[in-house]
């Protein structure tokens, strides 16, 4: 029953949550003055926290298949998973505490993966109930302040993210906490303080270095950014949070050559994230790589499809969130494009021709396929397009003169069928 009920409870997508810095890991080795008050750290959190996560998988998996001391197996699979924003923490959470309701690392845990889970209530009685045993507990004092926080009480959430900043020997819990919550909320230099003391105090921590570069990045601060996220890489290259950051990195700076083996590193993991296929095939577009670049659009769009959809399109797009429908119609029009650049300008037109149907009103991909009509001389057609551009958005300008110069072209080649030939 166990055997059955825990070992395959994986999640699918578990290295791209980690990838998007929503949340991770527990403890490591640290330096020597730190090592010695943290001499239980059980040796799976330490591969969590160096970003080991592939073989931290394999032995927690390995551990509940086992049968044998559960408890210290659903704990550890709790933190995995919290630390990747996954819902599925919690019931591993909560079997690890009914088993050792009073152990401090269960109620840890629990407190951790309630809170990261946005069950603050629960997440708050958790902490309470570690401070009650343990006065200084600091991952209680990030739980609560997470949570004051939240609640836009900023003195009261300074008041415990100070009990956390101020420790000489931090929990890594608690500092990569606080330090999150501090970037969140635009405190922009306590966020860069608890980040340094966050990497100075777990250097071989691959998250620690990744949390810091998102930061960097954030601030457009790229050099910095990079270097942390190759030290993160070099760490631990099963970080694939780093490598798609690097990717990601170098792709802004049209370096599409570089970014592509970091996310088909991402993409080997088995993450199924629809942005990485589409970032991924922004990158063989540009190199020309047409039909790679197609066949990660389809991925894309595979992956964002509603299950239980009859087709991707119309009704399975109403029923995503809307920031995956900006994505989604992002996608669709770019694999147009790389139809028509692959030389299928059917294709493209058929494709831009059903998105419009779906999205009338869309003025990008109108003027897309308004630019493509022009080009293949359909000047009639065309000229649908941008007089429907113009009559919807008559201030722009440059539409307008788009209009006039395609009627001159347009009346231009009547007058050259209709004089006779000699």
């Amino acid at each position: 029953m166990v055997r059955r009920k825990f070992a395959n409870k994986t999640l699918p997508g578990i290295f791209s949550m980690l990838a998007l810095g929503l949340f991770m890991s527990v403890a490591m080795p640290m330096p020597e003055q730190v090592r010695a008050a943290q001499q239980k750290i059980d040796p799976i959190e330490t591969m969590i926290i160096e970003g080991k996560f592939t073989a931290a998988t394999r032995q927690i998996d390995t551990g509940l298949a086992s049968g044998r001391d559960i408890p210290r197996w659903c704990r550890l699979k709790a933190l995995l998973l919290a630390y990747g924003g996954s819902a599925e923490a919690l019931p591993f959470a909560m079997r690890a505490l009914s088993s050792k309701p009073h152990a401090r690392e269960t109620l840890e845990t629990a407190a951790l993966v309630h809170s990261a889970l946005g069950r603050d209530s629960d997440a708050v009685t958790l902490a309470k109930r570690l401070i009650e045993t343990d006065k200084q507990n600091q991952i209680a004092f990030a739980v609560l302040a997470h949570h004051y926080a939240e609640k836009r009480d900023i003195t009261r959430a300074l008041s415990y993210q100070s009990k956390v900043l101020d420790e000489k020997n931090p929990s890594f819990h608690a500092l990569y906490k606080v330090a999150l919550d501090l970037e969140k909320t635009s405190q922009l230099e306590k966020a860069v303080n608890a980040l340094n003391k966050l990497v100075d105090t777990y250097p071989r921590s691959s998250t620690a270095w990744t949390l810091r570069g998102q930061f960097y990045r954030r601030l457009d601060s790229r050099e910095r950014a990079m270097k942390d996220f190759r030290e993160a890489y070099r760490l631990s290259p099963e970080n694939i949070g780093a490598a798609v950051m690097i990717a990601k990195v170098l792709s802004n700076e049209k370096r599409f050559e570089e970014a592509l083996p970091y996310y088909d590193k991402f993409i080997e993991s088995g993450a199924p994230v629809a942005s990485a296929f589409s970032k991924r095939g922004d990158c063989h577009r540009h190199l020309g790589h047409l039909d790679k670049a197609i066949e990660d659009y389809d991925r894309a769009l595979d992956i964002l499809t509603p299950k239980g959809s009859e087709s991707i399109r119309g009704k399975s797009i109403a029923r995503l969130a809307p920031n995956y429908t900006r994505l989604f119609k992002t996608i669709w029009i770019v694999r147009a494009q790389a139809y028509y650049e692959k030389g299928d300008s059917a294709k493209a037109l058929t494709e831009l021709g059903e998105f419009i149907e779906t999205f009338p009103k869309d003025s990008s991909a109108r003027y897309i396929r308004y630019q493509m009509l022009r080009k293949d001389r359909s000047y009639a057609k065309a000229l649908m397009d941008i007089g429907y551009l113009v009559d919807q958005y008559p201030d722009i300008k440059k539409w307008r003169k788009e209009q006039a110069e395609l009627c001159k072209i347009i009346e231009k080649e009547k007058r050259s069928r209709s004089v006779p030939r000699r």
